[in-house]
């Protein structure tokens, strides 16, 4: 008759709860919703019940304080302190854990559990919570309710963090790409960072993933990803790229254009790198053929520029750049470098007599002069490769160069503004002479260089 009382008074208590339920208003005054054939509507009676946390006895309940710990199975059930219930009582409970909703876990096998009658069935276990879950179970007397309540902590899932981007084949200072990388479910962004163990100055590399190439040497880029309560944080992940020197251009330009023996020629050459590299440093070395104009250090706009006289006829000058630390050699093309240095007029094979000149350039190439050269002052001279009988006297000229001839007198050049060149040791295209008289230099104010007649 207990029993048969027992569930009446749970059927009655059950539609009392669920007519509560139905009346509960919000703070504005309106209904809140709940369903009595829901499948929610088990799980609000289960944890009704639980929240009365009374004790069964055999003519009814009879309530007392609920019991908030449960330092060891055996010491509830010994104590007699246990939450339990009559197993028809948890009926819509159970069914609940047995459709596994609710937040429910089933146990699938029922595994005994000590109690004060030596063993308890487990019927299942409810976690309405991610650190608290109830088990539910039976005793050996047939009493059934919440055996026991029990923290628990659910361990976080690993998850890892992958690379989705290529780096360039062959990264060189200047260049740079985009990183990207895909996580997994804590749903945090992927984050980059330069490694402690790039070298130095060779990188730099935003959070979101900008990678800029800014030395030589090794960029090493971090990967990484935060946890969450759920997701541990996964193992960093790494890209290693070697960085080269940018390459360069160097282009070579004169001015004038088209020039005369005699007139200064300024070679300039512009050594620019590919973009985002920065302007090139180093030194810039002319040459013409073999012969080596000068070396000239690159200023702040990347160009080096040297004045300089070249010697009648075609000359080959090419503009080679050094190379920096950050950016490679390069060279001009000899191909676009041909110069040809011009005269005003040219004497070849036989002149019987003098000549004077007076002004412009006058060049003597392969020429037989049966008399002397006499250079007035402004005016320019060039003799290679040709005898003159008498003597070669230039005041004041502007520019006089004598390579590989014979000179019956001799030969002076007082007061001269340009270079003044007699023979040479083969550096500047210019072989040794012969010279049958004096060779007097007096006050040249230019570039001077004179080899002993052999």
């Amino acid at each position: 008759m207990t029993a048969v009382y027992a569930r009446l008074h749970d059927t009655t208590v059950r539609e009392e709860f669920e007519r509560y339920c139905q009346s509960r208003v919000d703070v504005q005054g309106r209904l809140l919703g709940f369903d009595p054939e829901a499948s929610t509507a088990d799980a609000e009676w289960l944890k009704h019940n639980l929240g009365r946390a009374a004790d069964t006895l055999p003519n009814g309940y009879c309530g007392r304080p609920p019991q908030q710990d449960c330092p060891r199975l055996g010491d509830l059930c010994a104590q007699g302190r246990g939450l339990s219930q009559r197993h028809h009582l948890l009926r819509g409970g159970l069914q609940l854990l047995q459709r596994g909703g609710g937040g429910a876990h089933r146990q699938r096998h029922p595994r005994p559990v000590q109690s004060v009658s030596g063993t308890a069935e487990l019927l299942g276990v409810a976690c309405p919570s991610a650190t608290t879950c109830y088990a539910v179970g039976i005793d050996s007397s047939g009493s059934a309710g919440v055996v026991a309540t029990i923290s628990s902590q659910v361990a976080q899932a690993p998850q890892t963090i992958s690379f989705t981007s290529s780096p360039p084949a062959n990264p060189t200072v200047g260049g740079g790409y985009t990183a990207s990388a895909t996580g997994r479910a804590s749903g945090n962004p992927e984050v980059f960072s330069a490694d402690a163990s790039s070298t130095s100055g060779a990188c730099t590399v935003s959070a979101t993933g900008a990678v800029t190439f800014t030395g030589v040497g090794t960029c090493v880029i971090d990967a990484n990803q935060a946890g969450n309560a759920n997701f541990t944080a996964p193992d960093q992940v790494q890209q290693t790229l070697s960085i080269a020197q940018a390459p360069t251009t160097t282009v070579l330009t004169q001015s004038p254009s088209s020039s005369s023996f005699g007139q200064p020629v300024t070679l300039t050459a512009t050594v620019s790198a590919t973009p985002g590299a920065g302007t090139p440093t180093g030194t810039v070395t002319f040459t013409d053929g073999t012969t080596t104009l000068g070396t000239v250090p690159l200023n702040a706009n990347g160009q080096a520029s040297l004045t300089t006289e070249l010697g009648a006829g075609p000359h080959t000058v090419v503009a080679t750049y050094s190379g920096a630390p950050n950016f490679a050699p390069s060279a001009s093309s000899a191909q676009g470098s041909t110069l040809t240095v011009g005269c005003t007029q040219t004497i070849t094979g036989n002149h019987p007599g003098s000549i004077v000149v007076s002004s412009g350039s006058t060049c003597l190439v392969n020429a037989n002069v049966t008399g002397s050269v006499v250079v007035q002052p402004g005016a320019a001279l060039d003799v290679e490769g040709s005898t003159v009988s008498g003597s070669i006297s230039a005041q004041g000229p502007s520019a006089l160069r004598v390579c590989a001839i014979y000179l019956g007198g001799s030969l002076s050049s007082t007061g001269a503004k340009g270079f003044v060149l007699i023979g040479g040791d083969g550096d500047d295209n210019c072989a040794p002479n012969t010279i049958a008289g004096s060779l007097v230099l007096r006050n040249n104010t230019g570039s001077l260089e004179a080899i002993a007649t052999p």
